[in-house]
């Protein structure tokens, strides 16, 4: 599809609303599970763990046929990689999930009562990094409270990690990898008909062994 018939189209500002949304009821979810109750003491991991795995099975419910869910740029960086979004789409999504973490962040910080207990919101639930997973988790609360140190690890580690778990999958070990499709993908070629064109390879071996096995067991029949 072209960029204009893109930009004209109604289900690619829905997507762009359902990832801006998404993102801001997810940071809202992992960072309001974070704030420590009234006797001070932390949440621990257990809780933002809870609220991150329920609001990304509520979201996936919700924003699951608009645009994925992805409510992650390390997601939506993992799928362009594997050619399952396109370049406009994957950039528009990384913007909104930013600008979804960023105003999640801010409200959530105009809400607390007390302004210290905004530093909870920095990455320290977890032994060393804080186990955010996700850059847009990770920018809002950096703007917000201007708390940029080694925040770009926050961003390199979940991207590679995504990228690697995704191309792995999709051309290594799912059903339908093949050597083909991945010279297809590096070398930017159209993997929808390498993939038909693998099926329809599997289709006729499966066919041809089929007939060969029946083959061979009505001679042994008749002898």
């Amino acid at each position: 599809m072209a960029i204009k018939e893109e930009l004209r189209s109604r289900q690619f500002w829905q997507g762009i609303l359902a990832e801006t949304l998404g993102s801001l009821v997810f940071v809202s979810a992992v960072l309001g599970s974070l704030v420590p109750g009234p006797d001070g003491a932390s949440p621990g991991p257990i809780y933002p763990a809870l609220a991150a795995g329920m609001a990304t099975v509520v979201l996936g419910y919700c924003f699951g046929e608009i645009s994925g869910a992805q409510v992650n740029p390390a997601v939506t960086v993992a799928l362009l990689a594997m050619r399952k979004v396109d370049v406009l789409r994957a950039v528009v999504y990384l913007l909104a999930q930013c600008l979804g973490g960023i105003l999640a962040a801010g409200l959530m910080y105009l809400s607390l009562p007390l302004k210290s207990t905004a530093q909870n919101f920095i990455n320290k639930v977890g032994r060393f990094s804080g186990a955010s997973l996700n850059p847009a988790r990770s920018l809002g609360p950096a703007i917000i409270l201007g708390y940029w140190e080694h925040h770009w690890v926050y961003w390199i580690g979940p991207i590679l990690g995504a990228v690697l778990a995704g191309v792995s999958h999709e051309f290594i070990f799912a059903p339908s990898a093949s050597r083909q499709k991945l010279v297809a993908c590096l070398t930017c070629k159209d993997i929808e008909i390498v993939e038909t064109a693998s099926v329809s390879r599997s289709s006729l071996s499966t066919v041809t062994q089929s007939a060969m096995r029946n083959k061979q067991s009505n001679k042994l029949e008749h002898s």
